[in-house]
């Protein structure tokens, strides 16, 4: 688990009443897009509340990862360490002897399913394909509103963006745009000579354009810098949320493309060591894909 010892949040957000927008009302009502991105270029994050159709699949995703987490360790290692698979991180990984656990899925091209894709549950890398072209494409209609709050050609934040049926892939690649599977507080099964938590005490920023938590965290604990405020606080963002909210905050790399209109969002995974309870997340990390040159 991120477990971290420190003091909690100096203040939390009140059902983050301030940020939280529908997403089926933002698909019809500009004004409400246009404050939503007001929010986004002001706080660095916002509050989404998903439609039915992709909470239901958000739920049936949880229960798969959970499902794969609690298998024996030889069968979750079978799918292979982290390692470069057409410029993309792939794989899984564990912390702290086991006690932490993380599956990087992509999706593949031609309707190919996730990659890795377990054995058990079979359902796993279907499921997470699906949910990655739900997201994708999500994300993609969120920065071109971005974009157009700014009065900038949408264009110009998409054009290195995956499209969401990833078409624009050759076959056998896979997205840049990942769907990390995060699971803390299990017992450990292994030594491990520097056993460190995911996500500590060190403030982080991602690399990415947009990332998308959801759901909301089974333990609450992600809080984020309060850029505005005497002493730079930090918000519980998920404090009163449920799990059909999502919440968006902005990447390094969109801050360096709009040149500071928007600003990465700095953010911790504060969570008490001692409390028992396991946390679980699904962070989709909208990334821009790379070419390298041969």
């Amino acid at each position: 688990m991120a477990a971290h010892g420190a003091a909690r949040p100096r203040h939390s957000v009140d059902s983050c009443e301030r940020s939280a927008f529908s997403w089926e009302k933002l698909r019809v009502n500009e004004e409400e897009r246009m404050e939503m991105c007001k929010v986004l270029a002001t706080r660095g994050w916002c509050v989404l509340e998903l439609p039915d159709s992709l909470k239901r699949l958000c739920a049936e995703m949880q229960d798969l990862a959970q499902e794969f987490f609690r298998r024996p360790r030889n069968e979750r290692c079978a799918l292979g360490r982290l390692r470069l698979y057409r410029d993309k991180v792939v794989g899984y990984r564990e912390l702290a002897g086991g006690s932490a656990r993380f599956l990087e899925v992509h999706a593949r091209a031609a309707g190919r399913g996730g990659l890795p894709a377990p054995k058990v549950p079979a359902a796993l890398g279907r499921r997470a394909a699906e949910l990655h072209q739900a997201l994708q494409a999500l994300a993609r209609s969120l920065i071109a509103w971005m974009a157009e709050f700014l009065e900038i050609p949408p264009e110009a934040l998409l054009q290195s963006l995956d499209e969401a049926s990833l078409s624009n892939l050759e076959d056998g690649d896979c997205s840049a745009s990942v769907l990390r599977l995060c699971s803390y507080g299990f017992q450990a099964e292994a030594e491990e000579v520097e056993a460190k938590s995911e996500g500590s005490e060190a403030v982080a920023a991602e690399l990415e354009s947009v990332v998308f938590d959801e759901p909301v965290g089974s333990l609450p604990g992600l809080q984020f810098r309060d850029l505005e405020s005497p002493g730079l606080p930090w918000w519980d963002v998920e404090s009163g949320l449920s799990q059909g909210h999502l919440v968006a905050f902005v990447g390094d790399f969109l801050e360096v493309l709009t040149r500071g209109a928007y600003v990465a969002c700095r953010h911790r995974v504060c969570c008490e060591a001692d409390s028992g309870k396991q946390r679980f997340s699904m962070p989709f990390l909208v990334c821009y894909f790379v070419r390298c040159c041969q």
